[in-house]
């Protein structure tokens, strides 16, 4: 298949390709199109009235057409939205619509899956890992402290509960026995107090309070973030040719941190459970 070398920084593109996949400068004169040809203009007309359109620029001569031309006609407080888009990345698709229609009505809620699921199933700690793997290190980090704190307070309310049958545990396998370590086993947890009780229902609030807030407030975080990592990255005077590809590589989502995210989890926790045994062997 014939490549298309754009005029602007060289890059070679598919032959399909009408704006460069680098830079977003065209590939070829667009005609003109009918009026016909464009969806939304009621919606872009209202955009320009409620002031959400800024009439911003493109930084260093670029272009508006770019492969996310869907966003063209739109700006997210100040930015153009698909750079926002090319920033996001491979889940643009899917949160465009929600900072499109954050930033028309001017809303900060919206539901954010991810980060809820997370939240309800594993807390704070939970609602970290979608924040790792967002970029998000400050929000991220947070949460992960607050997970922290929870887990050791959850510890420090419970450990006496079990201190007993944690003794009876060191005891048998010290001594070998082991009818008396599998009744050790048996009577672990199998008694609750009050403690326990306000320890798990500080458990079942932090999930509960974790899934509402970062499920609200989660793709709200994500714009400003967005936004705010754009306008940082416009100040250092990049290079035009390298613009588009600069925003994917300083978006996007981040593997590595999310595992960060999980074994800092694993490891507080895991932590969390040794001083509880430690002390409830004292």
């Amino acid at each position: 298949m014939d490549k298309k070398i754009c005029s602007e920084c060289g890059v070679e593109n598919e032959d399909d390709y009408v704006y460069c996949k680098n830079c977003g400068a065209p590939l070829v004169k667009s005609e003109p199109k009918a009026e016909s040809d464009f969806i939304g203009n009621e919606a872009e007309n209202k955009a320009d009235t409620d002031g959400t359109q800024s009439g911003y620029t493109p930084p260093y001569g670029e272009t508006q057409g770019s492969p996310y031309n869907t966003y063209t006609s739109y700006a997210i407080d100040g930015v153009p939205a698909e750079d926002v888009a090319f920033f996001v990345g491979k889940k643009s698709a899917e949160i465009m619509p929600k900072f499109l229609k954050m930033e028309i009505t001017r809303s900060k809620v919206t539901w954010c899956w991810p980060a809820g699921i997370l939240g309800y199933l594993f807390g704070p700690f939970g609602a970290a890992l979608w924040f790792f793997y967002r970029k998000m290190y400050k929000i991220a980090l947070l949460l992960l402290a607050a997970g922290t704190v929870l887990s050791f307070t959850t510890a420090a309310l419970t450990y006496d509960t079990n201190s007993e049958s944690i003794s009876n545990i060191f005891e048998s396998i010290t001594e070998g026995d082991q009818e008396a370590l599998l009744d050790a086993f048996e009577n672990l947890g199998g008694s609750q107090t009050a403690l326990d009780l306000l320890a798990s229902g500080l458990n079942n609030l932090a999930r509960l309070a974790t899934c509402v807030l970062s499920g609200l407030f989660g793709f709200y975080a994500y714009k400003n973030h967005c936004v705010k990592s754009i306008k940082g990255f416009l100040q250092n005077g990049i290079d035009q040719r390298y613009y588009r590809m600069g925003l994917s590589s300083l978006g996007g989502v981040s593997g590595g941190m999310l595992a960060v995210g999980i074994i800092s989890m694993v490891v507080i926790n895991n932590i969390a459970s040794t001083i509880t045994v430690l002390l409830s062997a004292l």
